[in-house]
């Protein structure tokens, strides 16, 4: 099931899958295959950092998203498509007024057999544990994207075995990304590391998404993640991409990239909101991480 803080724009029901909303508990129960189809009308974030035992497949139809990923950025156009692997940190915006992506999350162990075989034991376990790895951005690839998008098809149309089709289909598209887009994995040691970091500093991370209007203070987060501050600050950049202030800065133009197009409180007092004194200084960070002042934002909104 999703873990607290996970957002999903995905669909109500099987069979609805245009929509912006969270995945339900009862339907991940149901079908352990998220499949959602997102149109976004407005620059702005998709979803907030996040990592999961699951593997997701993010597919871009139109528009760009921008997408965070292992500590590294990925620029996804109209037919890329990103592969999260389990355990990976990730969070995504976009610049583009017109968005259109799909996303799978799929459960693994929806694919793992009764009893084991080598199947599981070559593939399936390995991919679950993280010694199974594929590249995070592919480029356009014509099978790749016939096979998700057989899969968003039999997810709309329920027709009479479809959640056969889609398990069928799924595994079409493991053996594709296996056979053309699989990467060396970490060693075990190596890997057994990189889970600690994610422990290490999740409480930090989960501190800045609830405490971002308040000022924190480096000291405040590598305390919370035991590691000096220049340990942390190198653990920290290594998983998000960014330096800790880069991010908490990043964090905070983006809840007020949301704020703007509400159009219910001035600059000053969404500057305010997201945990800056001065509205000046706030629309030259918004410049900085967002590539236009808020000013334009909420011109855009009006007109």
């Amino acid at each position: 099931m999703p873990t607290s803080g996970e957002y999903w724009p995905g669909a109500a029901r099987p069979g609805d899958i245009t929509h912006n909303t969270h995945w339900t508990a009862s339907l991940y129960r149901d079908f352990p295959v998220k499949i959602a189809r997102s149109k976004r009308t407005l620059a702005g974030p998709l979803f907030e950092k996040h990592w999961h035992e699951a593997l997701q497949v993010l597919h871009c139809e139109q528009g760009e998203a921008l997408i965070h990923c292992n500590g590294r950025l990925n620029r996804l156009g109209p037919g890329d498509t990103l592969i999260i692997n389990s355990q990976e940190l990730h969070y995504g915006v976009t610049e583009s007024d017109q968005l259109i992506y799909v996303i799978l999350k799929i459960d693994l162990p929806f694919l793992a057999s009764s009893q084991q075989d080598l199947c599981q034991l070559n593939y399936l376990t390995p991919l679950a544990q993280g010694t199974l790895l594929f590249q995070n951005k592919l480029p356009p690839d014509r099978l790749l994207s016939r096979y998700i998008q057989t899969i968003t098809e039999e997810y709309q149309q329920l027709q009479s075995g479809w959640e056969l089709a889609i398990k069928a289909q799924l595994y079409l598209l493991l053996v594709h990304l296996l056979r053309h887009y699989q990467r060396k994995a970490l060693p075990a040691a190596e890997l057994q590391r990189h889970q600690h970091s994610l422990a290490q500093l999740r409480t930090a991370l989960e501190y800045v998404d609830t405490h971002y209007q308040e000022t924190i203070r480096l000291s405040q987060l590598a305390a919370l993640a035991n590691l000096s501050e220049q340990h942390f600050c190198r653990l920290f950049k290594t998983l998000t991409g960014k330096r800790p202030m880069d991010y908490i800065n990043y964090l905070r133009t983006t809840k007020a990239v949301t704020l703007l197009t509400e159009d219910r409180l001035s600059i000053t007092e969404i500057a305010a909101a997201v945990g800056f004194d001065d509205s000046n200084y706030f629309s030259r960070v918004f410049k900085k991480y967002q590539n236009r002042a808020p000013s334009e934002l909420r011109k855009k909104q009006t007109d």
